[in-house]
Protein backbone atom coordinates (compact mmCIF):
# COMPACT_ATOMS: atom_id res chain seq x y z
CA UNK A 1 0.00 0.00 0.00
CA UNK A 2 1.31 3.74 -0.19
CA UNK A 3 3.05 5.17 2.25
CA UNK A 4 1.49 7.73 4.72
CA UNK A 5 4.66 10.33 3.71
CA UNK A 6 3.99 10.03 0.07
CA UNK A 7 0.28 10.52 0.16
CA UNK A 8 1.28 13.61 2.48
CA UNK A 9 4.23 14.75 0.25
CA UNK A 10 2.11 14.60 -2.57
CA UNK A 11 -0.66 16.94 -0.92
CA UNK A 12 1.80 19.73 0.60
CA UNK A 13 3.23 19.85 -2.75
CA UNK A 14 0.60 20.41 -4.65
CA UNK A 15 -1.32 23.29 -2.14
CA UNK A 16 2.32 25.00 -2.32
CA UNK A 17 1.83 25.20 -6.48
CA UNK A 18 -1.06 26.29 -6.18
CA UNK A 19 -0.11 28.86 -3.78
CA UNK A 20 2.64 30.49 -5.80
CA UNK A 21 0.70 30.68 -9.12
CA UNK A 22 -1.06 34.01 -8.54
CA UNK A 23 3.05 35.24 -7.39
CA UNK A 24 3.69 33.64 -10.28
CA UNK A 25 1.56 35.29 -12.74
CA UNK A 26 1.81 39.18 -11.02
CA UNK A 27 5.69 38.54 -11.93
CA UNK A 28 4.97 37.78 -15.24
CA UNK A 29 2.89 40.56 -15.68
CA UNK A 30 5.64 43.21 -14.57
CA UNK A 31 8.26 41.24 -16.80
CA UNK A 32 10.23 40.63 -13.60
CA UNK A 33 12.52 37.93 -15.48
CA UNK A 34 14.21 36.45 -13.18
CA UNK A 35 11.36 36.41 -9.71
CA UNK A 36 9.12 34.90 -12.49
CA UNK A 37 11.57 32.37 -13.44
CA UNK A 38 12.06 31.25 -9.55
CA UNK A 39 8.35 30.89 -9.02
CA UNK A 40 7.98 28.82 -12.30
CA UNK A 41 10.86 26.68 -11.64
CA UNK A 42 9.20 25.74 -7.74
CA UNK A 43 6.28 25.19 -9.29
CA UNK A 44 7.37 22.72 -11.95
CA UNK A 45 9.22 20.94 -9.29
CA UNK A 46 6.81 20.71 -6.70
CA UNK A 47 4.32 19.25 -9.24
CA UNK A 48 6.75 17.01 -10.17
CA UNK A 49 7.28 16.16 -6.89
CA UNK A 50 3.39 15.53 -6.57
CA UNK A 51 2.89 13.44 -9.97
CA UNK A 52 6.61 11.25 -8.66
CA UNK A 53 4.96 10.39 -5.10
CA UNK A 54 1.61 9.53 -6.83
CA UNK A 55 2.88 7.15 -9.62
CA UNK A 56 5.89 5.93 -7.09
CA UNK A 57 4.23 5.92 -3.92
CA UNK A 58 4.87 2.21 -2.37
CA UNK A 59 8.03 -0.24 -2.96
CA UNK A 60 6.72 -3.02 -4.70
CA UNK A 61 8.77 -2.77 -7.38
CA UNK A 62 7.01 -5.41 -9.57
CA UNK A 63 4.39 -2.92 -9.64
CA UNK A 64 6.74 0.37 -10.82
CA UNK A 65 6.24 2.37 -13.96
CA UNK A 66 9.62 1.95 -15.84
CA UNK A 67 9.24 5.84 -16.02
CA UNK A 68 10.24 5.32 -20.01
CA UNK A 69 9.36 8.67 -21.54
CA UNK A 70 8.23 10.40 -18.77
CA UNK A 71 11.68 10.17 -16.52
CA UNK A 72 13.44 11.25 -19.66
CA UNK A 73 12.23 13.96 -19.94
CA UNK A 74 12.15 15.07 -16.27
CA UNK A 75 15.83 14.36 -15.60
CA UNK A 76 16.70 16.94 -18.23
CA UNK A 77 14.97 19.27 -16.65
CA UNK A 78 15.97 18.78 -13.38
CA UNK A 79 19.70 19.20 -14.99
CA UNK A 80 18.72 22.64 -16.15
CA UNK A 81 16.51 23.66 -13.15
CA UNK A 82 19.43 23.27 -10.77
CA UNK A 83 21.57 25.67 -12.93
CA UNK A 84 18.64 27.77 -13.78
CA UNK A 85 17.47 28.56 -10.20
CA UNK A 86 20.81 30.56 -8.99
CA UNK A 87 21.09 32.05 -12.31
CA UNK A 88 17.36 33.54 -11.76
CA UNK A 89 18.38 34.98 -8.16
CA UNK A 90 21.73 36.54 -9.81
CA UNK A 91 19.03 38.03 -12.05
CA UNK A 92 17.31 39.39 -9.25
CA UNK A 93 20.10 40.57 -7.46
CA UNK A 94 21.62 42.25 -10.37
CA UNK A 95 18.73 43.97 -10.54
CA UNK A 96 18.12 44.97 -7.16
CA UNK A 97 22.16 46.21 -6.97
CA UNK A 98 21.53 48.48 -10.09
CA UNK A 99 18.36 50.42 -8.33
CA UNK A 100 20.67 50.71 -5.48
CA UNK A 101 23.43 52.67 -7.19
CA UNK A 102 23.10 55.92 -7.27
CA UNK A 103 25.94 56.46 -10.20
CA UNK A 104 22.72 54.82 -13.15
CA UNK A 105 20.15 57.23 -11.64
CA UNK A 106 18.90 56.36 -15.25
CA UNK A 107 19.07 52.72 -15.36
CA UNK A 108 14.82 51.92 -14.85
CA UNK A 109 14.08 55.34 -16.88
CA UNK A 110 16.60 54.52 -19.97
CA UNK A 111 14.02 52.45 -22.04
CA UNK A 112 17.01 51.06 -24.59
CA UNK A 113 18.84 50.35 -21.36
CA UNK A 114 15.84 48.72 -20.11
CA UNK A 115 15.16 46.38 -23.08
CA UNK A 116 19.31 45.55 -23.01
CA UNK A 117 18.42 44.29 -19.48
CA UNK A 118 15.54 42.52 -20.35
CA UNK A 119 17.28 40.09 -23.26
CA UNK A 120 19.88 39.95 -20.97
CA UNK A 121 18.12 38.28 -18.19
CA UNK A 122 16.09 35.87 -20.41
CA UNK A 123 19.44 34.66 -21.86
CA UNK A 124 20.28 34.07 -18.41
CA UNK A 125 17.19 32.72 -16.92
CA UNK A 126 16.17 31.17 -19.96
CA UNK A 127 18.42 29.82 -22.33
CA UNK A 128 21.95 29.37 -20.79
CA UNK A 129 20.90 26.65 -18.15
CA UNK A 130 19.49 24.88 -21.19
CA UNK A 131 23.20 23.80 -21.65
CA UNK A 132 23.34 21.71 -18.95
CA UNK A 133 20.95 19.23 -21.14
CA UNK A 134 24.05 18.46 -23.64
CA UNK A 135 26.47 18.61 -20.45
CA UNK A 136 24.79 16.11 -18.48
CA UNK A 137 24.44 14.00 -21.41
CA UNK A 138 28.20 13.55 -22.13
CA UNK A 139 28.42 12.24 -18.33
CA UNK A 140 25.31 10.24 -18.27
CA UNK A 141 26.59 6.29 -17.84
CA UNK A 142 22.53 5.28 -17.83
CA UNK A 143 19.46 6.05 -18.62
CA UNK A 144 17.96 6.65 -14.96
CA UNK A 145 17.22 6.01 -11.92
CA UNK A 146 13.81 5.87 -10.27
CA UNK A 147 13.16 5.98 -6.64
CA UNK A 148 10.35 5.52 -4.57
CA UNK A 149 8.20 8.54 -3.91
CA UNK A 150 11.23 10.66 -5.29
CA UNK A 151 10.83 9.18 -8.22
CA UNK A 152 13.37 10.17 -11.28
CA UNK A 153 16.74 10.88 -10.77
CA UNK A 154 19.67 12.15 -12.92
CA UNK A 155 22.70 9.74 -12.68
CA UNK A 156 26.33 11.22 -13.04
CA UNK A 157 29.65 9.61 -13.81
CA UNK A 158 31.03 10.72 -10.71
CA UNK A 159 34.12 11.75 -12.70
CA UNK A 160 35.92 15.23 -12.59
CA UNK A 161 34.42 16.12 -16.19
CA UNK A 162 30.67 15.75 -14.44
CA UNK A 163 31.98 17.96 -11.75
CA UNK A 164 33.50 20.65 -14.03
CA UNK A 165 30.33 20.85 -16.29
CA UNK A 166 27.07 20.04 -13.77
CA UNK A 167 28.96 21.68 -10.54
CA UNK A 168 30.91 24.19 -11.55
CA UNK A 169 28.07 26.12 -12.97
CA UNK A 170 26.21 26.30 -9.98
CA UNK A 171 28.73 27.08 -7.69
CA UNK A 172 29.43 29.99 -10.01
CA UNK A 173 26.30 31.37 -10.44
CA UNK A 174 25.74 31.01 -6.36
CA UNK A 175 29.16 32.42 -5.51
CA UNK A 176 27.76 35.49 -7.63
CA UNK A 177 24.58 35.43 -5.96
CA UNK A 178 26.39 36.01 -2.91
CA UNK A 179 28.67 38.97 -4.29
CA UNK A 180 25.55 40.87 -5.31
CA UNK A 181 24.12 39.82 -2.55
CA UNK A 182 26.64 41.60 -0.14
CA UNK A 183 27.24 44.36 -2.61
CA UNK A 184 23.74 45.15 -1.78
CA UNK A 185 24.00 44.84 1.81
CA UNK A 186 27.00 47.46 1.41
CA UNK A 187 24.65 50.33 -0.89
CA UNK A 188 21.62 49.82 1.73
CA UNK A 189 23.85 50.83 4.87
CA UNK A 190 25.98 53.60 2.77
CA UNK A 191 22.76 55.00 0.53
CA UNK A 192 20.51 54.76 3.29
CA UNK A 193 19.15 58.58 3.52
CA UNK A 194 18.45 58.09 -0.27
CA UNK A 195 16.70 54.59 -0.31
CA UNK A 196 13.33 55.58 -0.19
CA UNK A 197 14.15 58.41 -3.07
CA UNK A 198 15.90 55.88 -5.37
CA UNK A 199 12.74 53.23 -4.87
CA UNK A 200 10.42 56.13 -5.92
CA UNK A 201 12.27 56.92 -8.49
CA UNK A 202 12.53 53.46 -10.05
CA UNK A 203 8.67 52.92 -9.52
CA UNK A 204 9.33 50.54 -6.76
CA UNK A 205 7.38 50.35 -3.41
CA UNK A 206 10.01 50.23 -0.06
CA UNK A 207 7.53 47.06 1.15
CA UNK A 208 8.07 45.13 -2.05
CA UNK A 209 11.26 46.10 -2.24
CA UNK A 210 11.96 44.99 1.38
CA UNK A 211 10.08 41.44 0.46
CA UNK A 212 12.15 40.65 -2.32
CA UNK A 213 15.43 41.60 -1.10
CA UNK A 214 14.37 39.13 1.83
CA UNK A 215 13.66 36.47 -0.37
CA UNK A 216 16.86 37.09 -1.79
CA UNK A 217 18.70 37.15 1.76
CA UNK A 218 17.28 33.88 2.95
CA UNK A 219 17.59 31.82 -0.55
CA UNK A 220 21.16 32.78 -0.68
CA UNK A 221 21.73 31.92 3.21
CA UNK A 222 20.32 28.92 2.45
CA UNK A 223 21.81 28.03 -0.89
CA UNK A 224 25.46 28.77 -0.52
CA UNK A 225 26.38 26.22 2.58
CA UNK A 226 23.36 23.90 0.95
CA UNK A 227 25.73 24.01 -2.13
CA UNK A 228 28.95 24.07 -0.45
CA UNK A 229 27.80 20.41 1.28
CA UNK A 230 26.33 18.90 -1.80
CA UNK A 231 29.27 19.78 -4.01
CA UNK A 232 31.47 18.36 -1.07
CA UNK A 233 29.54 14.84 -0.92
CA UNK A 234 30.17 14.84 -4.61
CA UNK A 235 33.80 15.28 -4.99
CA UNK A 236 35.00 14.16 -1.18
CA UNK A 237 34.66 10.23 -2.25
CA UNK A 238 37.37 11.46 -4.85
CA UNK A 239 36.40 12.05 -8.76
CA UNK A 240 37.36 9.68 -11.28
CA UNK A 241 38.73 10.02 -14.75
CA UNK A 242 36.60 9.93 -17.54
CA UNK A 243 36.31 8.25 -20.33
CA UNK A 244 33.45 8.38 -23.37
CA UNK A 245 33.49 4.50 -24.16
CA UNK A 246 33.55 3.52 -20.03
CA UNK A 247 30.31 6.07 -19.74
CA UNK A 248 28.50 5.43 -22.57
CA UNK A 249 29.32 1.58 -23.49
CA UNK A 250 29.99 0.04 -20.44
CA UNK A 251 31.02 -3.54 -20.21
CA UNK A 252 29.06 -4.01 -17.05
CA UNK A 253 25.81 -2.90 -18.40
CA UNK A 254 23.82 -1.18 -21.04
CA UNK A 255 23.94 2.16 -21.60
CA UNK A 256 20.16 2.02 -21.43
CA UNK A 257 19.72 1.01 -18.06
CA UNK A 258 17.26 1.78 -15.48
CA UNK A 259 17.74 1.35 -11.66
CA UNK A 260 14.96 1.06 -9.39
CA UNK A 261 15.64 2.06 -5.82
CA UNK A 262 12.91 1.54 -3.13
CA UNK A 263 12.61 4.75 -0.26
CA UNK A 264 11.52 2.40 2.44
CA UNK A 265 9.32 5.07 3.43
CA UNK A 266 11.35 8.18 3.21
CA UNK A 267 12.29 10.64 0.76
CA UNK A 268 15.05 12.20 -0.63
CA UNK A 269 16.50 15.92 0.84
CA UNK A 270 16.19 17.41 -2.08
CA UNK A 271 13.18 16.99 -2.79
CA UNK A 272 12.20 19.28 0.04
CA UNK A 273 14.00 21.85 -0.93
CA UNK A 274 11.43 22.97 -3.79
CA UNK A 275 8.76 22.40 -1.15
CA UNK A 276 10.54 24.83 1.48
CA UNK A 277 11.77 26.99 -1.72
CA UNK A 278 7.74 27.28 -2.69
CA UNK A 279 6.39 28.10 0.71
CA UNK A 280 9.12 30.61 1.27
CA UNK A 281 7.96 32.68 -1.62
CA UNK A 282 4.74 32.39 -0.67
CA UNK A 283 5.13 33.57 2.46
CA UNK A 284 7.34 36.63 1.26
CA UNK A 285 5.13 37.75 -1.74
CA UNK A 286 1.49 35.96 -0.29
CA UNK A 287 0.64 39.09 2.01
CA UNK A 288 1.83 42.11 -0.19
CA UNK A 289 -0.82 43.97 -1.99
CA UNK A 290 -0.36 43.01 -5.54
CA UNK A 291 -0.52 39.48 -4.36
CA UNK A 292 -3.95 39.83 -2.42
CA UNK A 293 -5.41 41.98 -5.34
CA UNK A 294 -4.57 38.55 -7.85
CA UNK A 295 -5.63 36.25 -5.01
CA UNK A 296 -8.41 38.20 -4.54
CA UNK A 297 -9.55 38.76 -8.55
CA UNK A 298 -8.78 34.68 -9.03
CA UNK A 299 -11.32 34.08 -6.21
CA UNK A 300 -14.19 36.20 -7.76
CA UNK A 301 -13.59 34.88 -11.42
CA UNK A 302 -13.93 31.45 -9.01
CA UNK A 303 -17.28 32.88 -8.06
CA UNK A 304 -16.86 32.66 -4.39
CA UNK A 305 -17.47 36.32 -4.13
CA UNK A 306 -21.16 35.66 -3.33
CA UNK A 307 -20.15 33.73 0.02
CA UNK A 308 -17.10 36.34 0.42
CA UNK A 309 -18.01 39.96 -0.95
Amino acid sequence: SPYPAAIAFAIFSLLTSLLITPTCIWHTRHRNVGATTVTVLAILANLMNFANALIWPHDDVSRWFSGVGYCDIQVKLQAVMQTAFPAALFCILRKLAAVLDTRKTAWATNATREQREFVIDMLICGALPWLQVISAFIVQPLRFFVSGIAGCQPVDDGTWLSALLLLAPRVLWTTACVYFSVLIVIRLIVYRRDVVSMLTHHDTNKSRFLRLYLLCAICIMGIFPLEVYIDYLAISAGLLSFDWTQTHYPTAYEWNSIVFIPSGGAILFDRYIWLAGGLLIFLTFGFGRDATKTYRELLVRLGLARFFP
